[in-house]
């Protein structure tokens, strides 16, 4: 079984336990744990959430491939409607624990039938323009005690109508023009088109545009920004290196060193975006843990507004922690379940400044109206709120000492499309507010691109790509960056089973700091005899874009769509 689902046999050594793996790892062991009875029905329950693209593309692909091996039914959770386009035959949306739309995939995204399947598929970073704020849907969900009599979707609908508020609305076949359905609604045929709206037969709901992925709007981030030669620096490190030891035996005796950032140089200009993208392992958390001091960095340099923090210490790092602050990616974890959120936001009021306590609670509430909640939530709890609105708490925390710098670690990997679109619009107000610089950290590059002036790709401790979001998003220069657009599945069936996909195998190694060669060329296409043997240097491209790789710096270049390119055969590229 565990071949069956790709697991290396050196990776089930008898002594080895789940903590051990990559989650992308984990989750093929619990694959093969839901198969190890074949069963008729697969039950997978947000089993991509959280991983990085490419993992979870492989994920995706083995899940089918095993449907298709054990003639087995699926049922696929999700909150990532890419995904969906991708595995799904029929899609059943649901809201408030109602089923609100059920319908063939490809009919569903053409032309949705219910307001709340149209708001999910516009909350998409990847259908709006770059500079237009995303589409996010007004509200919350409420809670199973205070539904309301009627439609429970519109209080938060902006096609509502008073007849919508009157009597609950029940589940009808649109495709027919008949009555209600009080049948089973898994039973519905793939053409019936089954929705819980008054007025699904008149209303012209849209799906995903024609120009998608259009090009980014004059004001667009990345448009705007001055040159990094012009602009103050918020964030400067220079020639970065943090090596990590590897103990074994009972004396813990050093046996090795394992580099998880190598030799990386960034810049982040005040007010601006740097979006941080890669697989989990590329060393993302390690390097935003350096910025913070969080650990001490083994070589280079850490330049925070103006300030060399490197080798501050105690109460001056201390001090200094004022200019930089961190939004985590779950902020459950992150905020203190037994304090009020009074005192959570008002925590690092009460350690670096000399505020009175009715000064905190008046800096509190200004903080909170910032993010969009009021004074009365006060007295509560963390447990009380929603995942967006506890993202918002823990954002609220961040600004309360006005900080330069701002370290997003994947702060919307976990939250659903509607609730992403909500904490992205309100990063970007608040930095056209507040002047903060972000370090944007993310496996998604839509979602970064959305955001960031600039986009950085981090490999294995190595920055392998850097330059404008534009010009990193429509035309990558490293196959890694290829690699991981390809990974983002398109939220339109259509397309996204035409399009040519670079799957990648295999997952991030570990840097020993010893290596020869490019470090991604065991997972490349276009590896060449010179990629083994020669470290690829840091090379500058007509666009600005500074790249690692042989492919520009002594070998064929990737011009125009590395997308297309990579599809062709290695061979042929050689060629070139």
């Amino acid at each position: 079984m565990l071949d069956r689902v790709e697991i290396p046999r050196a990776a089930t050594r008898a002594e080895d336990y789940p903590h051990a793996f990559s989650g992308g790892m984990r989750q093929r062991v619990m694959i093969a744990m839901a198969l190890s009875c074949s069963p008729k029905l697969l039950i997978a329950d947000e089993p991509t959430t959280a991983l990085d693209v490419t993992t979870q593309a492989q994920i995706v692909e083995l899940l089918q491939s095993l449907q298709r091996e054990e003639d087995m039914a699926m049922i696929f959770v999700t909150h990532d409607l890419g995904v969906i386009a991708d595995v799904a035959d029929d899609v059943a949306v649901m809201y408030a624990g109602q089923i609100v739309e059920q319908r063939a995939a490809a009919e569903l995204f053409a032309r949705p039938r219910h307001p709340y399947t149209e708001a999910l598929l516009h909350s998409i970073p990847q259908l709006t323009p770059r500079g237009e704020p995303l589409h996010a849907i007004p509200g919350m969900v409420p809670r199973p005690d205070q539904f309301p009599a009627g439609c429970r979707f519109a209080p938060r609908c902006s096609y509502a109508q008073e007849a919508c508020t009157v009597a609950p609305v029940p589940m009808r076949d649109g495709s027919l023009g008949g009555g209600s359905t009080s049948g089973p609604v898994g039973g519905a045929r793939a053409s019936v088109m089954l929705a819980r709206c008054l007025r699904q037969d008149e209303l012209v709901l849209s799906g995903p545009p024609d120009d998608l992925g259009a090009a980014p709007s004059a004001n667009a981030p990345g448009g705007t920004a001055p040159s990094l030669e012009a602009e103050a620096q918020a964030l400067e490190v220079t020639d970065l290196v943090k090596d990590f030891p590897l103990r074994s035996g009972v004396l813990r005796r050093i046996t090795g060193m394992v580099r998880a950032v190598d030799n990386v140089s960034l810049r982040i200009g005040a007010g601006t975006t740097l979006g941080l993208v890669g697989e989990s392992g590329s060393g993302k958390s390690t390097l935003a843990r350096l910025v913070l001091r969080l650990i001490d960095p083994t070589g280079g340099t850490i330049v925070v507004d103006g300030k060399d923090i490197t080798s501050l210490r105690g109460p001056t790092l201390r001090q200094h922690r004022e200019t930089m602050q961190a939004v985590f990616q779950d902020p459950y974890s992150s905020l203190d379940p037994k304090q009020s959120i009074a005192d959570i936001v008002g925590e690092p009021l009460a350690i670096h400044t000399s505020m009175s306590r009715a000064q905190r609670e008046q800096r509190v509430v200004q903080l909170l109206a910032q993010v969009g909640l009021g004074s009365h939530v006060l007295s509560r709890q963390p447990h009380e709120f929603s995942g967006g609105q506890r993202q918002r708490i823990a954002i609220a925390r961040a600004l309360a000492l006005e900080p330069r710098l701002l370290i997003c670690d994947e702060p919307i990997s976990a939250l659903d499309v509607s609730t992403q679109s909500q904490v992205i619009n309100l990063l970007t107000d608040l930095q056209d507010e507040l002047g903060v610089a972000y370090l944007f950290i993310a496996h998604d590059l839509s979602v970064v691109r959305h955001l960031s002036n600039r986009i950085a790709v981090m490999y294995l401790g190595q920055i392998v790509e850097e330059g404008d979001a534009d010009e990193v998003y429509e035309r990558p220069t490293h196959p890694y960056t290829a690699a991981l657009l390809s990974a983002i599945p398109v939220p339109d069936p259509a397309r996204q089973h035409e399009r040519k996909r670079i799957l990648l195998r295999g997952e991030v190694g570990e840097a020993m700091g010893n290596e020869v060669g490019c470090r991604f060329r065991a997972r490349c296409p276009f590896a060449m005899e010179m990629c083994a043997h020669v470290e690829p240097e840091p090379y500058r491209t007509t666009a600005g874009t500074t790249v690692r790789c042989h492919l520009h710096s002594a070998g064929p270049v990737l011009a125009g769509s590395t997308v297309q390119l990579l599809g062709e055969p290695p061979e042929r590229m050689g060629a070139r």
